[in-house]
């Protein structure tokens, strides 16, 4: 399990938990993790990593940006930042 740092003050935490029962796979929630500043950077690095970018920086006015990736797993996640 990794605990995601958070302020109370803030904002939502969060974590990630990897249980035997779950199944990663395409279809379900899409989870936006906070990349502030640095989508782009993300996002170049996820290939290496052994995942897929799916959709890169796009743009959601007024909202910022979006990116979503396939992990090695399988998992699909989405990234945001303002910026």
């Amino acid at each position: 399990m990794a605990i995601f740092p958070y302020d109370p003050m803030k904002g939502v935490g969060g974590s990630l938990t990897k249980m035997k029962e779950m199944k990663p796979g395409e279809g379900g929630t899409i989870i936006y993790l906070n990349v502030e500043g640095d989508l782009d950077g993300v996002l170049s690095r996820i290939p290496a990593a052994g995942g897929t970018v799916l959709k890169g920086r796009t743009d959601i006015p007024p909202h910022g940006f979006i990116g979503i990736f396939q992990d090695s797993e399988g998992n699909v996640v989405g990234l945001h930042s303002m910026a």
